[in-house]
Formats: structure tokens, sequence, C-alpha cells
């Protein structure tokens, strides 16, 4: 029999064996877990992976790994356990009552449960639990990049006394996770920057291209008017072959005026700029502008009397004017209506950190909005390429909006398209503002002092991920709580789990076959209380005519700067 100091070296020895095993089981998951994560794999392949891995060094227990998303919804992305274990993957959990969790994992503190039924941090994720047959748990919160959070979790069927070393390797888990979490975010970002910087260079190779070509051919008509000249006085005015040398001279001029648009659309024609009010060149350009539209189009002028002016060439904005009215006239085979607006409106750095190509300050808007036919977004995105076309073959060059960007470009503004099928298109034209020797306004708006929120709940509604991600993001910062959805029907099942929204903010046209102003409709039936605030890309005049929004409602434009949008949901509120 052994001695009792035997019998404690022994005790003493087999713990020591133990937490040596432990180390070298977290150090071999580690590396493991490292390996994944420098492969090059997809976020979502490293955390399965990464799950089964560990699942093998903790078999009895379910190893999780969730996100609650800015709507307080939890889903379950990935789960390994036991066979016997309940399937909770892929699953949504709408969360009530969250505050005390929130605040928790907002602090990243470790979530230590031994038994859940005790736990009132643990409450909002009861249903969850239950299903999944959970009586202990331990959670670590990871940071996400999206306005989510990550969830990392053990859970065990029965009542458990987690040990150092599960908290250590869970810990570790979760940094790691985070990592590659974070090199997947930043890796997205690049993709997308990446792809608009290809779509810049291809429209700057196809300018350089039909530059280049335009120059030569430039020099060819050059010689060509030249030599009709000559042959004009060689034969003298009477003579039978005066009518061909005419054709010929009438050739060129065509030519010469093609050659002025291929320059123009690779901003590279010769301006000359003047400091010009943009509302005496439309009120100057209306007269032809109706001569130009069919008589089953209307056309509304809506100036802003107190516009800034502008340093531009006032010929070619007129021409620009004058191409946009022609595609609009085009797009309403059966008639419409033609809507030119102006409007002082800041850029501000939000917006162009979505729009790289654009300095953040002071513009003067020109708006031009038809009720056509509208084009699909993959159009839209060609629609400033020299050459592209949707009309027939004979019935237009396709340089006309690759004119209006070159201008645009080379007068150092900016342009952007709005479009839906079947409900027409706006293209907002932005010309820097002349500030001269009078200081209109400050160049970037002070941010300091725009109303807040008070935690109130605002439901964000936008189909574009860019442009809803940027709204949450500046709604939330405003000091609100904010949800979110991309489409009607995601919307109305939100405020079915979320009473406490005081605001929808939704954009106008929306898929789904369900409207901003029909989902506002059922949106008041279920929330009487409910305020609504509505955004779109289209100009104003032209949203109300289109029969989408009565006069009067509260719209907020795009693109829409932070001290507007945090002007319009405060007075909104507080009306």
């Amino acid at each position: 029999m052994a001695s009792p100091s035997e019998h404690y070296e022994q005790q003493a020895e087999l713990a020591l064996s133990e937490r040596l095993h432990q180390c070298q089981t977290r150090l071999q998951l580690l590396k493991s877990i490292s390996t994944r994560i420098n492969s090059g794999l997809a976020a979502n392949q490293i955390v399965e992976r990464t799950l089964k891995e560990t699942n093998k060094s903790f078999p009895r227990l379910r190893i999780s790994y969730s996100v609650i998303d800015s709507n307080r919804v939890l889903r379950v992305l990935h789960s390994v356990g036991p066979a016997e274990a309940p399937a909770l993957g892929g699953r949504d959990w709408p969360l009530t009552g969250v505050a005390v969790l929130e605040q928790v994992l907002a602090e990243g503190e470790v979530i230590v449960a031994c038994d859940v039924d005790n736990d009132e941090r643990l409450h909002p994720l009861r249903e969850l639990l239950a299903a999944g047959a959970t009586r202990a748990l331990l959670v670590v919160p990871i940071p996400q990049p999206e306005q989510q959070t990550g969830l990392l979790s053990f859970a065990a069927s029965e009542p458990h006394s987690w040990e150092a070393h599960e908290i250590a390797t869970l810990t570790d888990m979760a940094e790691y996770l985070a990592i590659a979490l974070r090199e997947a975010h930043h890796e997205r970002e690049r993709l997308k920057i990446e792809q608009h910087l290809r779509d810049s260079q291809r429209v700057e190779a196809a300018g350089r291209l039909v530059g280049g070509i335009a120059h030569d051919f430039n020099n060819l008509l050059t010689g060509m008017m030249i030599y009709c000249g000559l042959l004009e006085v060689a034969l003298g005015k009477e003579h039978r072959l005066q009518r061909h040398v005419h054709e010929i001279r009438s050739a060129g001029e065509r030519g010469a005026e093609l050659v002025a648009q291929l320059l123009a659309s690779t901003s590279q024609q010769v301006l000359e700029p003047k400091v010009i009010s943009i509302n005496q060149v439309l009120m100057e350009t209306q007269d032809m502008l109706r001569r130009l539209i069919r008589e089953d189009i209307m056309l509304a002028l809506r100036c802003d009397e107190d516009l800034r002016f502008t340093r531009v060439d006032p010929g070619q904005i007129q021409q620009v004017v004058l191409n946009l009215a022609i595609n609009a006239r085009d797009a309403m085979p059966d008639g419409g209506k033609l809507t030119v607006e102006t409007a002082n409106t800041h850029l501000d750095d939000a917006y162009a950190r979505m729009n790289h190509e654009v300095q953040p300050g002071q513009y003067v808007g020109v708006f031009i909005t038809d009720t056509g036919t509208g084009m699909a977004p993959e159009t839209a995105a060609q629609a400033f390429e020299p050459f592209f076309t949707t009309k027939e073959i004979g019935q237009g060059t396709g340089l006309g909006l690759s004119q209006v960007y070159g201008f645009i470009k080379q007068s150092g503004g900016h342009v952007k398209i709005y479009s839906e099928i079947g409900e027409g298109t706006t293209v907002k034209l932005y010309l820097p503002r002349y500030r001269g020797e009078e200081d209109f306004a400050d160049e970037k708006l002070e941010t300091r002092g725009v109303p807040r929120g008070r935690g109130e709940v605002v439901l964000v509604v936008e189909d574009d991920p860019d442009v809803r991600d940027y709204t949450i993001e500046m709604v939330g910062d405003l000091g609100y709580s904010v949800v979110s959805a991309s489409d009607g029907a995601s919307a109305l099942r939100l405020l079915d789990s979320h009473r406490e929204v005081a605001l929808l903010f939704t954009d106008v046209g929306l898929p789904g076959g369900m409207n901003g102003r029909q989902l506002a409709e059922r949106a008041l039936r279920r929330l009487p209380r409910l305020k609504v605030l509505y955004t779109t890309g289209y100009a104003r005049n032209a949203i109300v005519h289109q029969g989408r929004l009565d006069p009067g409602v509260e719209v907020v434009f795009k693109p829409f700067t932070y001290s507007d949008l945090a002007a319009k949901i405060r007075q909104i509120l507080d009306d």
C-alpha cells in the first residue's frame, strides 16, 4: 500500500500529465486553426472546418458559430456535436428583451453558464436553448465588421462546470476566427474596389482608343476639306461638278461633328468655361427642348430660385441637356413627361467613399427625369461607354451618354443614373459650385450640433446592399437603434416582431412586387402610430408625378448627407 506522500505524488503526477495533455491538445488545435486561416479559404469554410476540428477534442459538446444581426435576429450558421443532439444550423431566432445580453456582448465578456436556467443574461436565448436541449453554455463574442455580432459557443446537455482549459480554448478560437473574418471582410472590400477600378479602366481605355482614332480621323478630314476648297476655286462657281464637291464637303462637315462628339466622350474637347447660372441656360434652351420632344411628351422645368453659380462651358452644358432630352424622348414612345430640375446640393465624405471619383463638397445639381421604359441595372452600368446603345442599328451612334460623361468629368463634376424597368430614368448631373470671391458655404459640412436620436428604433428598407450599409451606419451614428430589410416582405415580418419601431425609412423602388408606398400602407395598418420617411434617387417633381407618392409626404433624396438625414428624421419624429 502506497504511503500518503507517495499517493500525493501520484495524484500530482496525474494532474500534471492531464494538464500537459490539455495544453498539447490546445496547441495542436490552434495550430490546425492557424493553418486553416492561412489557407486562403473563404470565411464560412474556415469556421466550418474549425468547428469540426475542435469537435474531435470535445466530442460530447455542441460547438456552434452564430451571428446576431442588426435586426436582433440570431442565426446559427454552423453547428457540430453529438449525433443525438437536435439540429440547429440554418435557423433564425428572433430575440426579445436583449438589453442585458447586448451589454455583455458589447463589453466582450465571456458568458460562462453552468446552468442556463439560472442565468438571466441568457433569457433572450431560451427558445433556442430549449430547442437544442442545452443546459450549460459557454459563449465568446466575436466582433463583426458588418453590423453583426458573432458568437462562438460550447453547449452541454447537462449542467456542467466549465474547466479553465475549455474556457481558454474557446477564447483562443474566437481570437483566431475574428482575424479570419476581418480578413475576409477586407478581401470583399478589396474586390469591390478592384471591380470599380476595372470599370473605370475599361471606360478610360475605350476613351483613349476612341480619342486616338478621332485625332487621326480629324487629320484625314482636314486634308479632305482643304482639297474641297481648292477644287471649288479651281472649278469655278458654275461648273457642273460643283454639286459633287459640295456633297463631299457636307460629308466632311458631318465627319467633323462626329469627331467633336468622340473627343467630348473622352474628355478631350476644348472647353470655354464661364461663370454662369444653369437656370439661365435652361430658360434659353426650353424652346429648343419643346421642339425637340414630341407633342405627346410634357415638359416641366423646375428651377431653384437660389441656385448658385458654376463655371462650365455654356454651349456644352446646353448640348448635354439636349442629348439627355433626346434619350428621354426615345424612351417614351407612347408619350410621358420630361422633368428638368436644378438644386444646390452637397456631396459628403460618406457618398465620396461609395463613389471613388467624387470630391466631397458643394455642387450645383441638374436632374433630368423621364417616365419612360427605364433600364435594367446591367444596362445602366454600361450606359456611359462609347458606342454602347440599346437602339436599333442606324438609330443612334451610342455617343450621347458617353459625351455627357466626358463633359461632366472634364468639368470636375459627377454624373449618376437612377433607373428601374417600367419606372423611368433620372440622370443627375453635379457641377462644382463656383465660389469665386464670395464664400457661399463651408466646403465641408460639420456634423457637430446636428439633431440626434434618443434611442428610437428606425427600420431601414433598401435593396442596394452598399446603400443599406451606408444608411445603417449613418442612422446608428445619429443615436438611433437600427433594424433593416432588403424588401417589403422582410420589412413586414420585422415589424411583426419589433413593435417598438418608431420610423419606417424606405426606398420608394423596392424589388419583390411591393414598392415603398405599398409597404408603408401595410405597415401603418400594423402600427398606426408609425412615422414614414421615403428616399429615392429620382427627382422631387418626377417622383410625385409618377403617382408613387402624394404631394406633401416626407422624402429625402439620394444622395442625402449626414446633416440632411439627421434633420429630417428628427423633424418627423418630433412632429
